[in-house]
């Protein structure tokens, strides 16, 4: 598909109340408010194109950058792309795609470092710090365990999003081991309540110790 064919088939899909959604989770404009569910349909007929994800990330669509964390290749992307790609995020559902993206590269480890230490990347990177535990990704128990520190030293100071995503990979780590998982809760009630503003959306901030028990009864199941 073409970039202009492809934009076209977006802008055909989107809706206002999609729209409406995106915004109230802080997207920014253009968008057309494609649903997730559609943009999956695209990027199953499409696979993988690098060029055309290039193309998309750069027409600033919201939609379109969605898409392109969907189809860009993850063997072609380079560092100095990603690290632009990264810099103009605006929202949490654009980190975590392109924190998924990330995920699948060999520069996973050496990025989520790089990016979690500056303040613009810093929600992007523990997007991926959290797609790395989920996956395995280069992620052995002894660096679980240092993310978990990190998280409890810093989750209060972070920005407002940034907090849930950290918490969602505390979680996570809590899933890892069953030593991770001791140090998880342990941190999880040391933080104690999080401040957390939704905003004029539904979302909530995790019930952390529940989860983690869910992620172990599943492992036994």
């Amino acid at each position: 598909m073409t970039l202009n064919e492809t934009m076209l088939e977006l802008e055909s899909l989107g809706s206002e109340q999609t729209r409406k959604t995106w915004c109230r989770h802080g997207a920014a404009e253009p968008m057309f408010g494609v649903k997730f569910g559609d943009l999956a349909k695209i990027q199953k007929r499409i696979k993988v194109d690098h060029a055309l994800a290039a193309e998309l990330w750069k027409s600033g669509n919201h939609d379109a950058r969605l898409l392109a964390c969907m189809v860009a290749d993850a063997s072609a992307v380079t560092e100095k792309e990603l690290k632009t790609w990264a810099g103009s995020v605006k929202d949490s559902s654009t980190a975590d795609a392109l924190a998924a993206l990330v995920s699948r590269t060999s520069m996973a480890a050496k990025l989520r470092e790089a990016w979690l230490a500056e303040a613009k990347l810093r929600r992007a990177g523990w997007a991926l710090v959290g797609h790395c535990v989920k996956e395995g990704n280069a992620f052995d128990e002894t660096t679980a365990l240092g993310y978990a520190k990190r998280i409890e030293a810093d989750i209060h100071s972070a920005e407002n999003w940034t907090r849930r995503t950290m918490m969602y990979v505390l979680i996570g780590i809590g899933g890892v081991s069953a030593k991770t998982r001791k140090a998880a809760e342990e941190a999880i009630r040391r933080i104690g309540p999080v401040a957390f503003d939704p905003g004029n959306t539904a979302c909530e901030f995790p019930n952390a110790l529940p989860y983690i028990a869910k992620i172990w009864a599943r492992k036994k199941g």
